[in-house]
């Protein structure tokens, strides 16, 4: 079970306080199977952990990015109403139905040039 020779682990041991101690531990371990799949089964919720931050990660961003261009494209339509442009000229460049465009005209009471 262990990737050490007994005489390489006497040599470590004698050249390193505590190696001795270590290998010790160890070597239980790797005999004691409920500990082996304790830790094992703990590796595996740790991972599952990290994967599913890593995803609500990922999410978190993207949605963030979509709240941005929506905010960007509120912003562009409100300055072009407050111009006067044409409301099918806003509707094209915002990629919105000139309903859309009306709504979000009237919640912000802006005239609306046609």
């Amino acid at each position: 079970m262990s990737s050490h020779s007994d005489s390489e682990k006497e040599e470590l041991a004698d050249a390193e306080p505590g190696t001795a101690q270590a290998f010790a531990v160890t070597d239980e371990f790797l005999r004691n199977e409920s500990q082996r799949m304790a830790c094992i089964s703990r590796e595996l919720e740790l991972s599952d952990h990290t994967s599913n931050m890593n995803a609500a990660l990922k999410k978190g961003r993207e949605e963030g990015k979509a709240e941005g261009i929506q905010e960007t494209e509120n912003r562009m339509v409100l300055n072009l109403l407050k111009l006067g442009t044409d409301i099918n000229q806003i509707s094209t460049a915002a990629g919105w139905s000139v309903d859309q465009t009306l709504a979000f005209a009237r919640k912000h009471n802006l005239p609306v040039k046609q």
